[in-house]
């Protein structure tokens, strides 16, 4: 895949389109070499997990409700999924092979988008808890929860940078949706995008200096890659959303 000239350390910006088939609940590569995908495909939506190299999907969730937004840990043995299975949207610990661990969350809220910190010690997610949304974290044992946002507009598609010390998202706090990044602990909140369009799903680079983040700014959904210590947006030649970002070989 081509890179725009002046994007140094870029080699690889692995891009999940919406497609029939995948669905659009989120996913993220494991070290495996399996992608998770929520689809609908038997009737409410449901994790799979799909071999790479096969393109075989296995299905990893089952029961009543719906299973979105399925995230790795770290090392590849676990899972988080947001799933309405007794209700409202509550976040659950998973095993590998999908079989539950531990819930997360408990509440009469929605709690969604969870992500892995790097060292599969925390997560962070979107929560409504407070009456808007904001981004919360929790230990990986649903333990310690605190609330890192706090403003009038809603908050999401919260993104641990790799080094661990800051968390991008998508926030419609100045009437905008935009992206902001701020330290992993809430501090420090600083506005990166100010667009008329619809900036969201920011995606860190391999050595935490750049995101990759979706925006309708030029009429479509477009994948855009931004410098966290200034303004330069540059555009990338495709269209979709970004997902996960890493330095390898090309896929055939």
């Amino acid at each position: 895949m081509e890179c725009t000239a002046g994007v140094g350390l870029i080699r690889y910006l692995i891009v999940i389109l919406v497609v029939v088939g995948l669905g659009c609940g989120g996913s993220t590569p494991a070290i495996s070499n399996h992608l998770l995908v929520s689809s609908q495909e038997t009737g409410n939506w449901k994790v799979f997990s799909v071999n790479l190299s096969s393109s075989l999907a296995d299905q990893v969730t089952n029961g009543p409700g719906h299973d979105t937004g399925p995230v790795w840990s770290p090392d590849g043995n676990l899972m988080v999924v947001a799933s309405t299975r007794l209700g409202d949207p509550e976040l659950f610990l998973l095993d590998s092979g999908g079989a539950v661990l531990r819930q997360l969350t408990d509440n009469d809220y929605t709690d969604e988008q969870p992500a892995f910190a790097p060292n599969g010690n925390h997560i962070s997610f979107r929560s409504d808890r407070t009456g808007d949304v904001e981004i919360f974290v929790m230990s990986v044992d649903g333990a310690q929860i605190r609330q890192l946002t706090d403003n009038p507009g809603e908050d999401w598609d919260p993104s641990w940078s790799p080094d661990g010390t800051s968390i991008a998202f998508a926030s419609n706090r100045n009437g905008n949706w935009d992206i902001y990044t701020m330290n992993s602990d809430g501090t420090q909140v600083n506005q990166l995008t100010d667009n008329p369009g619809t900036d969201l799903e920011p995606v860190w680079s391999p050595d935490s200096k750049q995101l990759a983040f979706t925006s309708n700014r030029n009429g479509q959904l477009q994948v855009f890659l931004l410098d966290v210590s200034g303004t330069t947006v540059t555009a990338i030649a495709q269209a979709g959303i970004p997902s996960d970002w890493r330095l390898g070989q090309a896929p055939e």
